[in-house]
């Protein structure tokens, strides 16, 4: 299914490749259109500076599992991102980030994913793999009440995401994957993993409890391989400067460019 979107997405950008067929302008009206033309979604679109919003209320989102969504909604989730898919490629001046918000209105469940629009078309035309795709989406599931029959969105509160900010959510979201795998729980148990950007420094304290030892595995080292890896793919210029990075019992402090310089040899 994923390969047909791309494909049909590719196919259908090329037959008009003379001029953009859609505006920046007019973005939040060409996927409200589409959505609801093509495949009959209902969608609310906020277009905050360099940021598009995209909410779409459904009902009794997961499976009876709890653990995937329905096969319906999957369904319709896809369909939303080949639209934006549609839009973005066939125009000039795109905006930097996306954040799609699937809610369950009966439930009362938000499900964020926010990404970089540039990834996405990176992805689209196979610069970058499913895989690393995945990696740079952020992806938020929450319990939230205030969804709750809520189908224009007023509980969102739609701004425009930095860079600064959008790297700090992946990093984040990187260390507890990895630190709260299969693999690795065994030999940690992760209690807090906090990543927070204030006055340009991007502040990162890990609580992480070490149950038994495994050989080459130091959260503190991997914790910088990891930060370095985000800020080489997104060379952040003036939004972030510096990385503080602490654990129960040291704290170092760098510069961007002590760690960039040093991700290289």
């Amino acid at each position: 299914m994923l390969k047909f979107i791309i494909i049909f997405i590719l196919f259908t950008v090329s037959c008009n490749p003379t001029k953009p067929t859609y505006s920046k302008e007019e973005i939040k009206k060409h996927i409200i259109e589409l959505c609801k033309k093509e495949f009959n979604i209902d969608v609310k679109v906020w277009h905050k500076e360099d940021t598009i919003w995209v909410y779409a209320p459904f009902k009794d989102i997961l499976d009876k599992k709890g653990t995937n969504y329905k096969e319906d909604i999957s369904k319709n989730v896809r369909r939303i991102f080949m639209v934006l898919g549609r839009i973005i490629l066939s125009m000039e001046n795109r905006p930097k980030f996306y954040c799609f918000v699937v809610s369950d209105i009966k439930n009362g469940i938000d499900v964020y994913y926010v990404w970089a629009i540039a990834d996405y078309v990176k992805f689209l035309f196979g610069y970058i793999s499913q895989g690393e795709f995945n990696e740079r989406q952020v992806f938020l599931p929450y319990l939230n009440t205030l969804a709750i029959d809520d189908t224009e969105g007023m509980h969102i509160k739609p701004y425009n995401i930095q860079l600064g900010e959008f790297i700090s959510y992946l990093i984040k979201q990187s260390l507890i994957k990895i630190f709260s795998s299969n693999e690795l729980k065994d030999y940690f148990e992760v209690k807090n993993i906090d990543v927070n950007l204030s006055n340009k420094k991007l502040i990162i304290k890990l609580n992480i409890e070490e149950i038994k030892y495994k050989l080459n595995l130091n959260p503190f080292q991997d914790t910088k391989k990891i930060v370095q890896k985000f800020l080489k793919i997104y060379e952040p210029q003036e939004e972030i400067l510096e990385v503080e990075i602490s654990d129960n019992i040291k704290t170092e402090i760098y510069t961007k460019n002590e760690l960039l310089k040093s991700s290289k040899l």
